[in-house]
């Protein structure tokens, strides 16, 4: 079996809300080495809801195989990481992919820095138009979902 055959047999089995599966799906485009942050994620995904990204990113189940790590804060910070072992987890498995950080920031932030176009121009189309625009009734879902699980973003 193919590694993006396995990639997608994975991406099949994500069991959450339909918002937080795009999210999910999203980070899983994030290639190794590479970093993105909550409203690239946001933006690829047609939302403006940043906030509920960062939630759904928090609620990761699938870490590190569906690699939440490797979203950071627009700041370049390393930010915060909900997996086993915290932020110190966080910087070990980037610095294994080859993404170095100094004093808690992501050195080369924006030579490593991930924004979807080569998704987009390579397929022609991206998560929020292969799903739907998110609705309404999706951005109020998702402001009680935030509401209820504080993350830092």
């Amino acid at each position: 079996m193919s590694p993006d055959h396995a990639k997608d047999r994975m991406m099949e089995k994500l069991q959450g809300t339909p918002f937080q599966r795009r999210v999910w799906e999203a980070i899983a485009l994030i290639p190794k080495g590479r970093v993105t942050t909550y409203g690239a994620i946001a933006a690829y995904l047609g939302t403006r809801a940043v906030r509920a990204v960062g939630t759904a990113v928090g609620k990761n189940p699938y870490a590190p195989e569906v690699p939440c790590h490797r979203v950071v804060p627009s700041n370049g910070k390393l930010g915060n990481y909900s997996g086993e072992g915290g932020a110190a987890r966080k910087e070990a498995l980037l610095e294994s992919e080859g993404v170095r950080v100094k004093e808690g920031k992501i050195v080369d932030f924006e030579r490593v820095f991930y924004n979807f176009s080569d998704v987009k121009r390579r397929t022609g189309k991206s998560i929020g138009i292969m799903y739907g625009k998110i609705g309404d009734e999706d951005v109020k879902a998702m402001r009680k979902m935030h509401h209820s699980v504080k993350v830092a973003l």
